[in-house]
């Protein structure tokens, strides 16, 4: 196993072994799509808002929540649950 001081990226994502996506960190160029049954709900949603945070998804892949965090002057957190 390789370990890092220290790594820069504008998007993370957390997979299971079959490379379906668990954890998202992102920046506020890289905000995932509202994913439900597989499908992006909100076309264009958040695209334009700056914001950063994770989002976390199910085994299906769907987004299950996150947190996020707007980016500006005022800053705010916002706790995003999905409800099952």
């Amino acid at each position: 196993m390789e370990k890092f001081k220290k790594i820069e990226v504008e998007q993370l994502n957390i997979v299971d072994k079959d490379g379906t996506v668990r954890l998202k960190l992102f920046n506020n160029q890289n905000i995932p799509p509202a994913i439900i049954d597989g499908e992006d709900i909100l076309p264009g949603h958040r695209q334009s808002d700056p914001i950063a945070g994770m989002m976390f998804y199910n085994a299906e892949g769907d987004e299950a929540g996150g947190l996020i965090l707007v980016v500006k002057k005022t800053m705010m957190a916002i706790i995003h649950l999905v409800e099952v």
